[in-house]
């Protein structure tokens, strides 16, 4: 599990029915943990585990999206992949599945994955009900590394920004790649 700023916590919960549920008005159904065996560098692969956990009973969809950078080498049994083009370039591919929640009761969904390239990288876990009319509010789980050429380059969290580096943004969205 990684914190929101990209480290490690001391303690990760044992199961996502140990995590907290999101309170008042940003409140969830469910619980989201994920978690990666290692940083890896490019060309590695880590093991990737999303545990979901559900306050009530619902058919629900959870889903792994991987960004530009990284590949599944083996998707967690009972989903499907597809890939798209990412928002930022590149592609994104993200393995879904549908199931019934019971309360309570954590599920995992466990994965192997490679690093394509070096550089900052997210992965993500999702979960949210199928049925539109049920009132179960979705929950997310992210995780930010920094992938490099060797593992001792690779860390959870992005590179620092030393601001002396030339934005590599521009007005012009990058072409859009083929992906499939």
């Amino acid at each position: 599990m990684v914190s929101a700023c990209g480290g490690r916590p001391a303690n990760p919960p044992a199961s996502a029915c140990e995590a907290p549920f999101a309170q008042g008005e940003f409140g969830s159904n469910y619980a989201v943990v994920a978690t990666l065996s290692h940083p890896p560098a490019v060309g590695e692969t880590a093991t990737l585990t999303v545990g979901v956990c559900a306050k009530e009973a619902a058919r629900s969809v959870v889903s792994v999206r991987l960004r530009d950078g990284f590949e599944w080498r083996t998707p967690p049994d009972g989903t499907t992949v597809t890939s798209r083009p990412a928002p930022y370039g590149g592609c994104e591919q993200t393995a879904a599945g549908e199931w019934g929640l019971s309360a309570l009761t954590p599920v995992e969904l466990v994965g192997t994955v490679v690093a394509t390239k070096a550089g900052p990288a997210e992965l993500g876990g999702f979960a949210e009900a199928v049925a539109a009319d049920v009132p179960l509010p979705g929950n997310s789980a992210y995780l930010y590394l920094t992938v490099g050429a060797d593992r001792d380059s690779s860390h959870f969290g992005y590179p620092e920004d030393d601001g002396d580096t030339a934005s590599s943004a521009t007005g012009t969205p990058p072409p859009s790649p083929v992906c499939g």
